[in-house]
């Protein structure tokens, strides 16, 4: 595989990871938002600053506070820790430098970080398949945590889906 090939399905990927994890940041923001208030805006006002793990943590006190039954609470913890697992994944690869080999066959994923005062460098050789993978579970995730909200609302735990100054959620 050429050097520009492997550069344009590196970039395909990694922007299709990108917009399937924004997808998750959403529907995280609409579980907060449902369960804050029934208008929509009120929760975007609360959330649209937060970053994602301060919305996972928002969710999980939400739920909490709205003594959601235990079974609901298991289930929303296991998505929620979820997400956090597949944010740390999803950083992993989209703060990183791509490379690709000096045989121009494959992607290279380099990174460096500091810890404790030592530089650490890490470099792996990514396949394709490594970031579809995740983007498989970022796209179930995201089926699942609205499935989620639908039993919430159900068990009258969260408002309805809201809507935001009058215009529904966009379809995912």
């Amino acid at each position: 595989m050429s050097r520009d090939l492997i550069i344009k399905n590196l970039s395909t990927a990694l922007g299709v990871l990108t917009l399937n994890f924004g997808h998750i940041e959403h529907a995280i923001q609409v579980l907060c938002c449902a369960l804050i208030s029934e208008d929509g805006n009120i929760g975007l006002l609360a959330t649209c600053d937060l970053s994602f793990s301060a919305r996972l943590k928002l969710a999980r006190a939400l739920l909490n506070y709205r003594n959601t039954p235990e079974d609901l609470i298991i289930e929303a913890d296991a998505l929620l820790t979820k997400g956090s697992t597949l944010e740390q994944k999803r950083n992993t690869y989209i703060h990183s430098v791509w490379l690709s080999s000096a045989d121009e066959k494959d992607a290279i994923r380099w990174k460096t970080t500091a810890k404790n005062g030592k530089l650490s460098h890490a470099w792996e050789t990514v396949d394709e398949r490594k970031l579809q993978e995740l983007v498989a579970a970022l796209h179930d995730l995201n089926a699942d945590v609205f499935e989620l909200i639908g039993k919430l609302i159900a068990a009258k735990i969260a408002y309805k889906i809201p809507t935001f100054s009058g215009h529904g959620i966009p379809s995912l």
